[in-house]
């Protein structure tokens, strides 16, 4: 259980990814406390493989996956999607710059980036 957790303080997951449209959700890695609110029984050992492995009641987008999967690669630097850089009037002169808003994502120790990114070469090297 601690292990989603911090998987969803690293990926801000269960956050809105920023997009500039209308109607984003917010995603949902469940946890302990949900799973008390909203359905009455307690948090099992093996739910926490199954939404690790994204089966049972976890609620992503493939974009929300995508940023975390890029925030994760970039060492914690989250960029909110975005669909309109610049807007430009009817002779194609920009009137209006729309710059990417990005966050850090703050561990403790700032060497365990070198781990994930390490792992995630592993991953794709094995």
């Amino acid at each position: 259980m601690q292990a989603l957790a911090a998987v969803r303080q690293l990926t801000l997951v269960d956050q809105h990814t920023g997009i500039d449209l209308a109607g984003e959700r917010a995603g949902l890695i469940p946890d302990s406390r949900w799973s008390l609110e909203h359905r009455g029984a307690p948090w099992y050992p093996g739910e926490t493989i199954s939404v690790a492995t994204g089966q049972g009641p976890i609620l992503t987008t493939p974009l929300q996956l995508a940023q975390a999967t890029t925030a994760l690669a970039n060492s914690g630097t989250l960029v909110s999607p975005r669909l309109v850089t610049e807007l430009r009037d009817a002779s194609g002169n920009i009137y209006e710059s729309i710059p990417s808003k990005r966050t850090e994502i703050k561990l403790r120790n700032r060497r365990h980036w070198d781990i994930v990114d390490k792992s995630m070469y592993d991953v794709l090297h094995g």
